[in-house]
């Protein structure tokens, strides 16, 4: 690589209050992604050849028109342009390290009561009063564990914005999906991606572990159980002659939930039925479709 002095327009930097300044541009005959690598080229805290006094703040490449690069180089009196350093990690290349962060959230619950009302009749007046169920909502704490992966990895982006963009397509597309990590199922967050050098990248990705809510908290007893499941054979309310609560009846998960873990629940009360129990469905809070994979993830494996 060659890196070319193409302009030094200090005067043009200067500010109000501020020192001196100045910018020096370079060409640099290859891809924007490695021109910052070029040894020819200044490095941060490197003094102005000409300007006494001036310290290179910033360091930036954006595309010349022909493909290559052109490459600015900040300076100053007083650290203006510079960024705070990146906090190292620790880590070398190819390691992870994990950390954990508990979040307290209130974790809507749907309840149905029975009220007596009096509903329209077919003529327009107020029927004799009935006993029908009424839908309202409770909110239950819940701890999330949110498990937080940072990892360092070494990749190389080539060839511009149309092929280099589509490489991180890989974390973009498994945001918001359920994976399968050993025996426990979590959703997964994409944190956040930054370069730190031409070809390393650091990486933070985050799981988040919900336990779904189960028929415990309640105290109430699953041999209550009553009204017509989904078409899944699944959804059962439990509690009182008057009061009650979902019961999620799948057999096989280890537990009794009201809300199984990663999911919501969904009433569907019958308008023209009003004294029968609504109808319960469990769908997912996330994408259940890939759930291996995060092992498409950079850095993970």
């Amino acid at each position: 690589m060659t890196a070319t002095l193409l302009a030094l327009d200090g005067e043009n930097l200067e500010q109000d209050g501020g020192g001196e300044a100045a910018r020096d541009v370079y060409y640099v005959d290859s891809p924007r992604q490695s021109a910052l690598a070029d040894p020819e080229l200044p490095q941060k805290g490197d003094a102005h050849p000409d300007e006494p006094g001036l310290f290179a703040d910033a360091i930036t490449a954006r595309p010349a028109p022909d493909g290559n690069s052109l490459v600015t180089v900040l300076y100053s009196d007083d650290g203006r342009f510079g960024t705070p350093e990146q906090q190292d990690d620790g880590l070398q290349d190819g390691q992870f390290s994990w950390s954990v962060t508990f979040a307290t959230i209130e974790q809507p619950i749907p309840v149905i009561k029975k009220v007596r009302k009096r509903l329209p009749a077919p003529n327009g007046e107020l029927a004799d009063p009935i006993e029908v169920w009424e839908l309202s909502q409770l909110s239950v704490p819940e701890i999330r564990a949110i498990n937080a992966l940072t990892a360092n990895s070494e990749f190389t982006l080539s060839g511009g914005v149309p092929s280099s963009l589509p490489q991180f397509t890989s974390i973009s597309a498994q945001a918001g999906k359920i994976h399968l990590i050993g025996t426990q199922r979590f959703a997964f967050m994409p944190k956040d991606v930054d370069q730190r050098t031409p070809e390393k990248w650091g990486l933070r990705y985050e799981w988040m572990q919900d336990n779904g809510t189960v028929v415990e908290q309640f105290e109430y007893d699953t041999a209550s159980a009553e009204g017509s499941p989904n078409q899944l054979g699944i959804g059962r309310w439990i509690g009182t002659d008057n009061i009650k609560i979902p019961y999620y009846n799948q057999s096989g998960l280890g537990a009794n939930y009201v809300r199984p873990p990663l999911r919501f629940i969904q009433v569907t009360p019958d308008p023209e039925t009003p004294t029968q129990l609504p109808l319960l469905s469990f769908p997912y809070a996330f994408n259940p479709s890939d759930e291996g994979g995060w092992v498409t993830l950079p850095g993970v494996l």
